[in-house]
């Protein structure tokens, strides 16, 4: 895989989460899929249950907020082994007006599945993971923020996860 093939998959990624296209989003989605929220529990998605569910948490919460475009500068792209793509980012979720929140910063993983690289892993802020699920608002400062009352909402039968690369799998 080159950066110039990332670009596809990352654009395809938008073109599904802003558009509400689940099938187009998991044609570039490894399962199971990791997600981890930096200094917090990772979970997995092993069922395309689980993984509609985040999507169409994410594409709500995107909705709301009327983003039009997620643009991602590549900060790092590199092939830790032969099917083992890391890719940074920083991300900036953009509206109509402009910026919805600032950037931030998100690590991609990706690992060949049916002859194709797909996204096995998302690093993200932990804000950016609870607003994605519909627990932390953007403030009109453009920062995450914690919705009151309540303990993380989990998908229905996520499970915790490791940051092993061979558990990925």
């Amino acid at each position: 895989m080159t950066p110039e093939e990332f670009t596809i998959i990352e654009r395809t990624l938008t073109r599904a989460l802003i558009s509400g296209d689940f099938d187009l989003y998991r044609s570039i989605i490894h399962l199971p899929m990791h997600t981890v929220p930096r200094g917090e529990e990772a979970s997995v998605m092993r069922t395309e249950e689980e993984l509609r569910e985040d999507f169409e948490l994410y594409h709500q919460a995107l909705s709301i907020q009327r983003a039009t475009d997620i643009y991602r500068r590549v900060l790092s792209f590199s092939q830790m082994e032969e099917d083992w793509i890391e890719v940074t980012v920083e991300t900036n979720i953009l509206g109509t007006t402009g910026r919805i929140v600032e950037p931030f910063h998100t690590q991609f993983v990706l690992r060949p599945q049916n002859g194709d690289w797909r996204i096995a892993l998302i690093r993200s802020s932990f804000g950016h993971i609870r607003w994605s699920r519909g627990l932390a608002r953007i403030t009109a400062q453009g920062t995450f923020e914690p919705l009151q009352g309540g303990a993380p909402r989990r998908l229905t039968s996520a499970r915790p996860a490791t940051h092993d690369r061979r558990r990925l799998t």
